[in-house]
């Protein structure tokens, strides 16, 4: 069982490496849906 600061922590990781996905791709592609459907899973959460 985790702690709540580990979960925490592992979260915010996921949502930087989220991020960073959504960044690349719309660097490549037009990727603005992608990004709102992240902000809105990572409010999901908060």
């Amino acid at each position: 069982m985790y702690s709540y600061h580990q979960i925490l922590y592992m979260m915010t990781i996921v949502n930087i490496c989220q991020q960073l996905i959504v960044f690349q791709t719309a660097e490549n592609l037009d990727g603005e849906d992608d990004y709102e459907a992240v902000n809105e899973h990572r409010y999901f959460f908060l």
